[in-house]
């Protein structure tokens, strides 16, 4: 495995991994864009499984139990990728480096779990995510 992985002690670091979601974050150009792109397949992941665990709601997933599931599977994530960036910070001696695209992976889940998984659904979800981190006139490039 390439040294990009690993940590001071040269073994393979788990949270680095995790953090540049398997490496995508190491893409020079653009690396939160295409960051975001698992969180695609995450959300849509969630939607289709929970769908499908509660048969009887499979055209809205976040009604009954199923929203306590999804909450508590986003809960776990969370803290799964906020444990990944602080220790790949650590590692790295850095602060919000743009490697670290994890918070970019959950952020585009959480925003498409919520409708049905269809090429529409899943482009609006990730242009409006873009739009509302780059299009937001707060937000200040470079």
């Amino acid at each position: 495995m390439s040294d990009i992985f690993r940590s001071d002690d040269k073994r393979i670091s788990p949270a680095i991994i995790i953090a540049t979601a398997c490496g995508i974050g190491f893409i020079p150009k653009a690396p939160g864009t295409f960051g975001s792109l698992p969180g695609l397949v995450l959300g849509a992941l969630l939607h289709i499984g929970i769908a499908n665990f509660f048969s009887s709601e499979r055209h809205n997933p976040l009604g009954g139990e199923s929203i306590i599931i999804l909450l508590i599977s986003f809960a776990i994530l969370s803290a799964i990728a906020y444990w990944s960036i602080k220790e790949t910070e650590r590692i790295w001696k850095s602060h919000d480096d743009k490697r670290i695209v994890s918070d970019e992976v959950i952020g585009q889940a959480i925003a498409c779990v919520i409708f049905a998984p269809n090429f529409l659904n899943l482009f609006l979800s990730f242009s409006s995510l873009g739009f509302l981190i780059y299009g937001n006139p707060s937000y200040r490039l470079g």
